[in-house]
């Protein structure tokens, strides 16, 4: 289960409208609010739910993908090579899934934790169609899981006060 804080409202206002006095920032322009505190935090566990999710897939696509990279050569020493460009991304997706990890044991806020998977995503994407391009169509269906995962996770980060509220919080339905 990640840590997330929640932010307290009532140390910024001294008016809270309709007694939501709990929020969670989500992504940028985009907060889901609560009445009580119990409520954030069955939220936070659907979240975090979710992440756990879309972290397994993440990992069991990037294992795939190194399993793949022996395709991969070198042809020059560029940093614009797609061999370089290939383990540079396979760095930082190692990197990033090491820090969203460490979030299970220390208290973090929820929008750093979807940058993060955010970052992992367009990484895995990149990645695959380096592989894809250099041989045919190897790890299509990865692809379009990444691809799936990535709209899922957007649907639910654009619209996650009404996914709150309906309890439709799940990535594939």
């Amino acid at each position: 289960m990640y840590q997330i804080s929640i932010y307290d409202l009532k140390n910024s206002f001294r008016l809270i409208p309709n007694f939501e006095r709990y929020s969670l920032t989500i992504w940028q322009n985009n907060t889901v609010k609560f009445t009580s505190k119990r409520k954030a935090f069955d939220f936070i566990a659907k979240v975090s739910n979710l992440i756990s999710e879309v972290l397994a897939i993440c990992e069991m696509v990037h294992t795939t993908t190194q399993s793949f990279s022996f395709h991969l050569k070198s042809e020059s020493r560029s940093n614009k090579d797609l061999f370089n460009v290939f383990f540079e991304n396979s760095q930082s997706i190692t990197l990033h899934i090491r820090n969203l990890k460490s979030y299970k044991h220390e208290k973090t806020e929820l929008y750093k934790v979807i940058r993060s998977i955010d970052s992992i995503l367009v990484l895995l994407e990149e990645n695959c169609k380096i592989l894809n391009s250099k041989n045919n169509n190897c790890v299509n269906a990865y692809l379009g899981v990444i691809n799936r995962v990535t709209r899922s996770l957007n649907t639910i980060l654009s619209n996650s006060q009404y996914h709150h509220e309906n309890n439709t919080l799940s990535l594939f339905k």
